[in-house]
């Protein structure tokens, strides 16, 4: 795991502080990718960068397919255990299952951190069964455009993103749709940029008087059939 995500992800509390500003979560990319999932009627489903469980938990309850949320960081993996999960430390670039495991993958806001992002994706396909499907979700360059201007901070520029994610799965997987939304994030005073910035990056100064303001998301669902 990289050293700057491995500190992101140690514990809850820097993911907590960016999902606490999203307004109507869990948000039309979440329902479509939970629908795309529960419509494959799936009775092995693999979660990985599963975080705290929240989508693994929601998919397994919408299913009653038996899923398996997997993540490097071991607390992420002990808070997705509490929800009853089967739950384990795996690295994508290596997941220790055998090849056709699972009916769906998923792969959400996960695969932009990375650093073989191919051999990643290639396991993924690997651990699908023949004409299984993986559902990987990411953000588009405007992405929250809005906070990094105040913050002075240049647009995300992603190695898995909006823009590039289809040329990237295409390359493991034969057939790749796109499917773009918007949501909108609320940051009502000064703390609630500093708690979110804080979270994902090194310090940035923010200007005292920053007012009250939304930014809008860039999400993407990917929907690749092996």
């Amino acid at each position: 795991m990289h050293e700057e995500v491995g500190l992101q992800y140690a514990t809850e509390h820097r993911l907590l502080a960016r999902a606490s500003v999203w307004e109507n979560e869990p948000g039309v990319a979440v329902d479509f990718l939970l629908d795309a999932i529960a419509a494959e009627r799936p009775g092995h489903v693999l979660d990985v960068g599963c975080g705290p469980g929240w989508h693994a938990e929601r998919i397994a309850e919408r299913t009653g397919a038996h899923v398996v949320a997997a993540d490097q960081s071991p607390r992420m993996v002990e808070l997705a255990a509490d929800r009853g999960l089967e739950a384990v430390v795996a690295d994508v670039q290596a997941l220790p299952f055998d090849e056709g495991s699972y009916d769906c993958a998923l792969a959400g806001w996960m695969l932009y951190h990375v650093r073989d992002l191919d051999r990643g994706v290639a396991e993924l396909a690997r651990v699908l069964r023949p004409g299984g499907l993986l559902v990987a979700t990411t953000n588009g360059r405007d992405h929250l455009v809005e906070l990094l201007e105040r913050v002075g901070r240049k647009p995300f520029e992603l190695p898995f993103g909006r823009e590039n994610g289809a040329e990237v799965l295409a390359r493991s997987f034969t057939r790749v749709e796109r499917h773009d939304f918007t949501s909108r994030a609320r940051f009502g005073d000064r703390d609630a940029v500093v708690r979110y910035v804080s979270s994902m990056t090194a310090r940035v100064d923010v200007p005292a008087d920053i007012e009250p303001f939304d930014a809008h998301g860039e999400p993407t669902v990917f929907l690749a059939r092996r």
